[in-house]
């Protein structure tokens, strides 16, 4: 049941990925929504990751563990696409 719970939250997480590597190049109040939204991603990611690590009353887990770490690096990817995007657009505005 877990690991169907985190494949879903994983195959959520890449949606907003797609959307930032997609989006066009102007800077607006699209940026800073991926940008919080690839902050909660991260933070997911490591909650999850941290919680089967260290945290679990159960023994560790280490493939749940490496899927809390791929949603942690799926959000800082959103979050580094945001910026670099952002500074683009700026850029090219200026």
């Amino acid at each position: 049941m877990v690991s169907v719970l985190l494949a879903l939250m994983m195959a959520l997480s890449v949606v907003p990925l797609v959307k930032v590597l997609q989006a066009k190049n102007k800077a607006g109040k699209d940026f800073q929504t991926y940008k919080l939204v690839g902050a909660l991603i991260s933070i997911l990611g490591l909650a999850i990751s941290a919680y089967f690590n260290i945290f679990s009353l159960t023994s560790p887990n280490p493939r749940l563990a490496l899927a809390g770490s791929v949603i942690f690096a799926i959000g800082l990817a959103i979050i580094l696409v945001n910026r670099y995007k952002n500074q683009t657009a700026r850029n090219k505005y200026n």
